[in-house]
């Protein structure tokens, strides 16, 4: 048995909790569309920041001087972005919106592993920019109370 939704017109099918399709493809020929909530700005400082800051996918700061800013607990990102099981994961990318040459570097929160590089330059408008001043992550939970935090781009 299985959700199947077919016809021509335009038919709205909600799914009311979450939608689980373990090991299969899911196919969209019109595309995907996703709701995404605000830019979440983060503050200039030195305060590591809460995992309710990661949800919505795209956490924006605009640094006066070079940051670090630790991640929140794999614990309270496994609840918070409800990582049920090993391998579930979760995309998110961060904006650094400096003008100037300003770095934000992430430190591990507990139980956060890092792989690949922790830090997001600022952002070059220069036609032979070598930096974006963004950066995307995969957030992918490794154990029961750990996650990797993987730079993807």
């Amino acid at each position: 048995s299985g959700l199947t939704v077919s016809g021509g017109d335009n038919r709205t099918t909600t799914i009311h909790d979450s939608l689980f399709v373990p090991n299969k493809p899911i196919y969209a020929r019109g595309g995907f569309r996703n709701k995404q909530g605000a830019v979440v700005t983060i503050a200039d400082d030195a305060t590591a920041f809460v995992s309710g800051k990661v949800t919505p996918g795209i956490i924006k700061i605009t640094p006066t001087a070079d940051r670090t800013k630790a991640t929140p607990s794999a614990a309270d990102l496994i609840t918070d972005l409800s990582l049920t099981e090993d391998n579930d994961s979760f995309d998110m990318f961060f904006v650094n919106d400096a003008s100037g040459s300003h770095d934000l570097t992430l430190s591990a929160g507990t139980g956060v592993t890092f792989i690949g590089n922790e830090v997001i330059k600022h952002k070059d408008n220069n036609d032979n920019a070598a930096q974006s001043g963004s950066a995307m992550y995969r957030i992918r939970r490794s154990g029961s109370s750990t996650v990797d935090w993987i730079r993807l781009a």
